[in-house]
């Protein structure tokens, strides 16, 4: 039963009031908060919530305990509530036990080739032999078995590997041992074989050991399975189905279902009695005795064994003029169509064929239209231009081509043509030189000249061009921008040339705001000059105040400043300046505010000190306030602030 689940959402953030009370942090919904992939925060009713989506998952999202079929496969794409099966995979150990498809177990224990996985339209079966072990070697069985082949037939198609020999045949033919056609693949990494079936299988067949695993290409598409893999459904109580459809029960000899599966006439080779019992039940190998033979032969071939049969009159094998016929030539030098698709060594060749070499260069073995019929037609060669090879002659020499009636391609030969040698187009900053190391080369039979382009020794610039060392350009934008661009004597491993320096100077940055940027009349001078236009005043803060045309006085903080204009224009002169005394009749009157009036006085006896007891009041100031007034100084006709001061009200005072 699968546990029962923690509920998914809990309160989590929560805040401390005075009192020391932990309370829930409030929210206002819609709100959330992601923590991580699987996590997040939800407000539910104003409370910060926390949803974990791997606690409520509908299965149990652990990873079960798969046995000898591997770990477990993640069958869905959801990191936070995964979902696993067992692998759909059966292995083939060194010692011949089989794991099927769901976990059974068998083991093979005699030579002979065996049905492991049969689909309704690709069967695979392999082959079990008699290995005997060298020093060298690992004793994986002691019965001396080990898995030698592989044959995975489909449809029309069939692919046969050797493990032993390391051979891959294709529909009889030998491959590359990288193969992918009609649905399959087929990949050597050295280390094991890797193979992909038109049906979805995938092969893992490793060279030292013989271990091969096979297992379907994805985990939820189960195949309807059989053989001594078993089924891949599931359920391990069907893996020991018969090929007749019976399963095997757990009491009975697992042997029966290993035989079951066994390809019938794979223990031994076929002697010749037998071949004989199949020849006289077969109508058409009664009447061609000829085929009969030629059949036997064929699979003697197929082990090697050399078997001359034929005679000028008995079954003759009909040859094309200028070959002979041989009874036992190699697989890959026997009479055959090319074939784009593969590609072989004749060292890689094994097994044997009668017949007759090849014709000669890459000319076309065809067959003679008139004996189709024949159970060995006639062939011949046919001359294709095509397919001639084309000779490929030094620099400074030219293919001739002679044409000879007797020979399908035609002679070929070297001759001198110097005048065929084209020239190299230079590049910038290059120029042609006589390549002297061509002159002396044996190979220049023809003492023929050739030039290359060798890099000087200069600068090169997109857009300026070449520049020789030690040489500098200026170039003046209207903005007041200038340009450099120096050809330095520093060498650039990467292009050859030597290093271009580049800089910009701003002039106009230079100058002040009372001036205005004159580009040089030297072109070879990188900044002008900076022209006054005006006279600027600097306050004791360091700002600038003041901006006077030429010609323009004032005088300011008893300093008399003159904007003169001078040679390199408007300058600033500054002198001190000191005021005249003040006089009165100088200067216009000023209304001044002042306090005038009568107050009382007295001279009174007192009797208490037996003398006059005097006072006296006068008008005077109640307040004083200051006042800055204008006064004009006909001297030099100038206004000067002065600051007085006068009352703001006034009242009967004691003296």
């Amino acid at each position: 039963m699968t546990p029962e689940k923690e509920t998914s959402l809990t309160p989590t953030a929560s805040s401390t009031t005075t009192e020391g009370v932990v309370s829930p942090k409030v929210c206002m919904p819609p709100y959330s908060e992601v923590v991580d992939e699987c996590t997040k925060l939800i407000c539910v009713s104003g409370q910060l919530l926390l949803f974990n989506k791997s606690q409520s998952c509908p299965y149990d999202s652990s990873p079960p305990n798969c046995g000898l079929l591997g770990f477990a496969v993640q069958v869905n794409g959801d990191k936070c509530c995964p979902k696993w099966t067992c692998p759909c995979r059966c292995s083939v150990f060194p010692d011949l036990n089989v794991v099927t498809f769901d976990g059974n177990n068998v083991a093979i224990f005699k030579a002979a080739s065996y049905v492991v996985t049969r689909l309704p339209n690709e069967t695979i079966s392999i082959l079990v032999q008699e290995c005997h072990s060298t020093d060298s070697t690992v004793i994986w069985n002691f019965t001396h078995l080990c898995l030698t082949a592989l044959n995975i037939t489909h449809e029309a198609n069939e692919v046969l590997i050797n493990r032993i020999q390391r051979h891959l045949y294709v529909n009889s033919r030998y491959a590359k041992p990288r193969f992918k056609k009609y649905g399959f693949e087929v990949l050597d990494t050295g280390n094991m074989y890797l193979i992909r079936s038109p049906a979805g299988l995938k092969i893992q067949w490793f060279h030292s050991t013989g271990m091969m695993v096979i297992e379907t290409d994805t985990c939820t598409n189960k195949l309807s399975t059989m053989g001594l893999c078993g089924c891949c459904d599931g359920n391990p109580l069907n893996d020991l189905t018969l090929s007749n459809g019976t399963v095997v029960a757990e009491t009975e000899d697992p042997a029966v279902f290993i035989d079951s599966w066994q390809v019938p006439n794979t223990t031994s080779y076929v002697p010749p009695a037998t071949f004989c019992e199949v020849w006289v039940r077969d109508s058409e190998y009664v009447n061609n005795p000829c085929v009969a033979l030629a059949a036997y032969v064929a699979s003697c071939n197929r082990f090697n064994i050399c078997i001359e049969w034929r005679s000028p009159h008995y079954c003759p094998f009909m040859c094309p003029e200028n070959l002979q016929y041989q009874a036992c030539l190699s697989a890959c030098t026997a009479v055959s169509c090319p074939n784009q698709d593969f590609e072989y060594h004749v060292e890689q060749c094994s097994g044997l064929s009668e017949g007759f070499p090849d014709c000669a260069s890459v000319e076309l073995l065809t067959v003679d239209t008139n004996s189709t019929e024949r159970c060995c037609p006639v062939y011949h060669c046919l001359c294709e231009p095509s397919r001639c090879s084309v000779m490929t002659c030094p620099v400074g020499m030219t293919v001739v081509s002679t044409v000879n009636p007797e020979q399908c391609c035609p002679s070929q030969t070297c001759e001198c043509a110097c005048e065929k040698i084209t020239w190299p187009k230079c590049s910038l900053g290059e120029s042609l030189q006589l390549d002297r190391t061509f002159l002396t080369d044996p190979a220049n039979q023809c003492s023929c000249k050739q030039y290359q382009c060798v890099r000087d020794a200069v600068c090169i610039d997109g857009e300026r061009g070449v520049m020789r060392p030690g040489q500098t350009l200026m170039e003046h934008t209207a903005l007041g921008v200038c340009y450099t661009t120096r050809c330095t004597r520093t060498l650039d491993p990467d292009t050859g040339f030597y290093r271009i320096q580049a800089s910009s100077t701003n002039c106009t940055a230079q100058c002040q705001p009372n001036q205005v940027y004159v580009p040089p009349k030297d072109q070879s001078a990188c900044c002008g000059l900076c022209k006054n236009v005006s006279c600027v005043q600097h306050s004791d803060n360091g700002s600038l105040t003041l901006y006077k045309q030429p010609g323009k006085s004032w005088v300011s903080d008893c300093m008399r400043y003159d904007c003169a204009d001078t040679q390199s224009g408007p300058v600033l002169v500054s002198y001190s300046y000191s005021c005249p005394p003040f006089n009165e009749t100088e200067c216009m009157k000023v209304n001044i505010v002042s306090c005038d009036g009568k107050c009382p006085s007295a001279s009174i006896y007192n009797y208490n000190i037996n003398t006059y007891a005097r006072f006296c009041k006068c008008c005077r100031e109640m307040g004083l306030q200051r006042r800055s007034v204008q006064l004009y100084c006909s001297g030099n006709s100038s206004w000067v602030s002065y600051s007085i001061q006068e009352p703001t009200d006034c009242s009967c005072q004691w003296s």
